[in-house]
């Protein structure tokens, strides 16, 4: 019995195999996009996050300042006229301008200082989210360093909050304890409105224009 030629059919063999290839190009093309979309998505709701809390801030700093302002200016105007053990340097006739102009911060007889000061305490949950998740290795770099920016301004803002706040302990009857509180005071309200007047904004502006695209 003779052996017969057995015929392959290439073409069809070749359009099943690039059928299969085909096939498989489209599931790992599916399964890129499927997490690249949910990589946007997150990045998206990260940047929203972050907005609000920024947004939130913002909010609670004018009032802040304000108040702050009030108490620093105080205390460099009559840090001038006292001496380190807090008696005035002045008579109590020229001392009453003072006196009266602060009312809500000096006794009567100015030898009674009143310290009133607001802590901004600014929220960073959402920023220390989006670090402890990773996301912020898929934003873009510039808005990162935007966003690290205005955040380590917050947090310089926020360490004098505590020192403020230690300094009130240790408080003495002394001019040096005020002096030490009026420093901290100034550096931070400085600071606190560079990050207001800004940091803040700018950050806003660069999130704005990320979730626009």
């Amino acid at each position: 019995m003779g052996i017969k030629n057995v015929k392959i059919d290439w073409i069809n063999h070749l359009v099943g195999l690039l059928g299969v290839l085909f096939g498989v190009l489209i599931a790992f093309w599916l399964n890129n996009w499927n997490e690249s979309r949910k990589e946007r998505d997150s990045v998206e709701t990260a940047l929203r996050n972050v907005k609000f809390e920024i947004e939130k801030n913002l909010g609670t700093m004018d009032s802040v300042l304000i108040i702050n302002k009030r108490q620093r200016d105080m205390l460099e105007e009559y840090l001038e006229h006292i001496d380190e053990d807090m008696n005035a340097k002045l008579s109590k006739k020229r001392l009453n301008p003072l006196v009266e102009k602060y009312s809500d911060y000096l006794s009567a007889d100015g030898a009674g200082v009143r310290i009133n000061l607001e802590l901004f305490q600014l929220s960073e949950v959402a920023w220390n989210t989006t670090h402890r998740t990773g996301i912020l290795a898929a934003i873009h770099f510039e808005l990162a360093f935007t966003l690290e920016s205005a955040y380590d301004l917050q947090e310089k803002v926020n360490s004098f909050d505590n020192t403020l706040i230690s300094e009130l302990r240790t408080l003495s009857g002394k001019r040096e304890s005020f002096q030490r509180i009026y420093r901290a005071l100034d550096i931070e309200i400085n600071l606190a409105t560079q990050l207001k007047e800004r940091e803040f904004p700018k950050a806003l502006k660069a999130i704005n224009d990320q979730l626009q695209r």
